[in-house]
């Protein structure tokens, strides 16, 4: 995997930790198409893992509401 995109992954999850719980954030990776609901990496992040029916293109944050807490 390209050591870029893995950083900006890392930044991306550490941002979104302070704005949602683990299940949250668990779920908006699986829409996101990043892991499946098993929570395995998914081919189009190099992983083996289809990418499951209803997921979103990444880096599109349109439909991505943060919690108030």
């Amino acid at each position: 995997m390209n050591r870029n995109i893995v950083e900006e992954m890392r930044d991306a999850l550490k941002r979104a930790d302070a704005m949602m719980s683990p299940r949250e954030h668990f779920a908006h990776m699986v829409k996101r198409g990043l892991i499946n609901s098993k929570g395995e990496l998914t081919k189009k992040y190099g992983g083996t893992a289809e990418v499951e029916v209803g997921e979103v293109e990444a880096g599109c944050d349109a439909d991505l509401q943060h919690p108030q807490k």
